[in-house]
């Protein structure tokens, strides 16, 4: 699934440009219970491959509990997007979106339960 190309922002990284974009309604989850953080995708801006979502711990602006935000500017994207590449993150092939956990200023893989597995859990 590609990011939408309105609301979306073009950024360059080691001279490969991205499409990375922010969601701009606040899912339920993000709002309601005081635990919204923000979270970022990004993929190849011509030839959108595998898709890189990154999970950061800056509070959501709708979330009720927010009590100062904190701005995702261009230079942080940038950043996420050099140590996910790092990180073994390839934009240009085709597969399920990678998840990286943003603490901070570190960067880390995150491994997902699968749809399958989430089922047997309830």
């Amino acid at each position: 699934m590609a990011i939408p190309k309105t609301g979306s922002r073009c950024i360059v990284e080691a001279g490969v440009k991205h499409r990375w974009r922010i969601r701009h309604k606040a899912t339920h989850g993000q709002s309601d219970y005081g635990i919204g953080f923000l979270h970022v995708a990004v993929e190849l801006f011509d030839a959108p491959g595998t898709m890189a979502v990154f999970w950061t711990d800056r509070p959501h602006p709708a979330d009720w509990a927010t009590a100062r935000v904190q701005a995702i500017t261009p230079m942080d994207v940038s950043n996420w997007i050099a140590k996910a590449l790092a990180l073994s993150w390839r934009p240009g092939t085709k597969g399920s979106p990678v998840f990286f956990k943003v603490i901070g200023k570190q960067v880390e893989a995150m491994t997902l339960p699968s749809p399958k597995h989430m089922q047997e859990s309830f």
